[in-house]
């Protein structure tokens, strides 16, 4: 609902009032408003939202029920649903890197790739991790997403050969560094 309603219920309230007067100008609804006439003209074309300050106090002076006057205050207070998702995005790459910094078998399964005995088989991995399958998938898909590990055409998987990761210092750093670039490739997609 935002200010769009909101804008909407002003510009219908002034129309009405200018079809009883046809004299009846913006600076008089201005003064009904009890703000001025330049701050309510940006806000009728859409350049301006209602201050959060005078909402309740513009609803009012346009004789709205309290009912409707709370449903315009708690939509001017709700944030954007680009909001929602951006937060919702910085969850989820946060999850990731806790998920990298917290649980060794991220760098265990890392590891398993790089060893020469290694088979593609998440029960063979889980085995040698002392986790269940689900777990081992759950980490699986995270070290693909973080480009961490490559899998090819034929099934194989492998440790990505980009960077040299020897200790699990440096897989972990590595990781943080994708979460990082993930996390700001999906921000600068956010509309502004």
């Amino acid at each position: 609902m935002k200010q769009t309603e909101l804008r909407n219920r002003l510009a219908q309230e002034w129309s009405q009032r200018k079809a009883r007067n046809s004299r009846y100008s913006l600076r008089a609804f201005a003064l009904l408003l009890g703000t001025d006439h330049s701050t309510l003209s940006q806000v009728l074309k859409g350049q301006r939202t209602v201050p959060a300050s005078q909402l309740l106090t513009w609803c009012k002076k346009l004789g709205m029920d309290e009912e409707e006057a709370t449903a315009y205050v708690i939509a001017a207070a709700a944030p954007e649903p680009s909001a929602f998702a951006q937060a919702e995005h910085l969850r989820h790459w946060s999850a990731e890197a806790l998920s990298i910094l917290e649980d060794s078998k991220h760098w265990k399964a890392f590891q398993l790739c790089n060893s020469k005995n290694f088979r593609s088989d998440t029960r063979w991995i889980a085995e040698r991790l002392g986790a269940t399958v689900d777990e081992v998938n759950i980490v699986l898909t995270r070290l693909l997403r973080l480009g961490l590990i490559e899998m090819s055409h034929d099934g194989k998987w492998r440790a990505s050969k980009e960077r040299p990761l020897d200790t699990e210092k440096t897989f972990k750093n590595t990781a943080l560094r994708q979460v990082r670039t993930k996390a700001a490739e999906y921000n600068t997609k956010l509309p502004n």
